[in-house]
């Protein structure tokens, strides 16, 4: 009885080590080729052929896909016709086609096989993870199987199948069977993903919180800058200076300002300011409207002689109050059109000399400004001094009224008609002098235009 359990035990331990025999020599599979081989790059006629296998030439099986065997032939790669191919088999090294089966990756990347549930919940079919490390990749899941090829870290990889303690992996351009414990706990890039995008996600919303935050502090800048410029003391910067019913250069006069006259600024209109002035709402141009008062300087320091290169530019010294009595008969009198002409010259003041020019934005020469302003009443003149002194009334200078045009002689040669301006009163014009003045007014009593002076013309009624 002891000698036949004694046989038990050692046929046991016999049958294990011919197990373990055959499972060592399933660690390679080879095959011959029966006729000139196409390896191809892919498992299809249609894909490119890498080299020609000759016939009897052996390979080694690297798994089987359909029709289809994944051979290494001189360390090249590739794929051969089943039928080309004679797989080596002998009586004591059988080729296990059920492992053949296991190696085999479809094209998509997918298997069959239902995974064991082992300890590796970390990993799942499906998951993509990094490499934490170069990787071995084994033809079969067999711990003496032959390495095929390695995976080099942080490359990649996708958790096709799970079998008991090993792995079936794919990456762009390598597939096997990897340990289990190679990539058991490793974070999967899908997590990754997934926490990147969160990350992505906040800091967009962050974002999105700042420029929403610096629109607001923005906007509320400039509400502040706006709420500033209202209900603002402003000061007229020159005398002569229209208010305006409405904001453009056609609407009625309601009165004329003298320079440092005090106006509340109410809001702004383009090019325009609309202003509050004792109690009555109007528009100036926001070019005559200043935070400071003009310094000003006496009447005798504006008296000054003129060179015959240059026009000097007669001061403007009166205050508001020194003109109030003007002004309040200009008001009464909007209806002289003389008076209105004059008043449109003013607005004019300072803009630039250009020679030829008879337009606001393109600047003037002299008979281009009196061709321009009188035009906006319905007169047409030509664009020359010698040419518009012949239209019109001839008046004595004493009789000169705002509005009328007053003619000059030729600065250098003191003859001919060379010069022509816009008188508005107090013994002033207004005229397109010169490149470095530009528009200005100037007084008929100066030495230069005293002795200048050819004439005078009225154009209106």
């Amino acid at each position: 009885m002891t000698n036949i359990k004694v046989a038990k035990v050692v046929s046991i331990f016999v049958l294990l080590f011919i197990i373990g025999i055959t499972i060592t020599s399933f660690a390679e599979i080879s095959g011959t080729a029966v006729e000139d081989a196409k390896l191809r790059k892919t498992a299809s006629n249609d894909s490119t052929v890498l080299e020609i296998i000759p016939k009897d030439e052996e390979v080694e099986i690297l798994e089987e896909q359909e029709d289809w065997y994944r051979v290494n032939y001189k360390k090249i790669k590739g794929y051969v016709q089943k039928d080309q191919i004679e797989t080596n088999k002998t009586e004591n090294n059988q080729v296990d086609e059920n492992i053949l089966q296991t190696n085999t990756l479809s094209e998509t990347n997918t298997v069959s096989t239902t995974p064991v549930n082992t300890s590796t919940s970390e990993i799942n079919i499906g998951d993509t993870i990094k490499a934490p490390t170069n990787i071995a990749i084994y033809i079969r899941p067999l711990i003496n199987s032959k390495i095929v090829n390695s995976i080099e870290k942080d490359v990649e990889i996708k958790i096709v199948n799970i079998l008991n303690d090993w792995s079936y992996i794919a990456t762009d351009t390598l597939n096997g069977w990897v340990r289990l414990e190679e990539v058991k706990g490793i974070q999967t890039v899908n997590n990754e993903e997934n926490q990147t995008q969160e990350e992505q996600t906040n800091q967009e919303q962050q974002q999105e919180q700042t420029q929403t935050q610096t629109q607001t502090e923005q906007e509320s800048e400039e509400e502040q800058e706006i709420k500033e410029a209202i209900n603002k003391t402003g000061y007229i910067t020159s005398t002569g200076i229209n208010f305006r019913k409405e904001p453009n250069t056609d609407s009625e006069i309601l009165k004329v300002f003298a320079q440092n006259a005090k106006v509340t600024i109410l809001e702004e209109q383009g090019d325009w300011y609309k202003v509050e002035h004792k109690e009555e709402e109007g528009y100036v141009l926001k070019m005559y409207v200043s935070e400071k008062k003009v310094e000003v300087t006496s009447r005798s320091a504006s008296e000054r002689t003129e060179n015959t290169t240059s026009v000097e530019e007669a001061d403007i010294s009166e205050t508001e109050e020194e003109v109030s009595s003007s002004t309040n008969s200009t008001t009464n009198n909007t209806s002289n059109k003389g008076e209105e002409i004059a008043n449109f010259a003013k607005q004019y003041i300072g803009y630039r000399y250009v020679y030829g020019g008879s337009t606001p934005k393109g600047g003037f020469d002299c008979s281009g400004l009196t061709m321009y302003v009188y035009k906006q009443f319905g007169i047409n003149l030509p664009h020359s001094a010698t040419a518009q002194s012949k239209i019109g009334t001839k008046i004595e200078k004493s009789n000169i009224q705002p509005g009328d045009l007053v003619f000059f002689s030729d600065y250098k040669t003191y003859t001919g008609i060379g010069h022509v301006g816009i008188y508005i009163g107090d013994n002033k014009f207004v005229h397109a002098s010169t490149e470095k003045t530009g528009v200005i007014t100037s007084s008929l009593t100066s030495a230069s235009y005293t002795k200048r002076y050819v004439t005078a013309t009225r154009l209106i009624n």
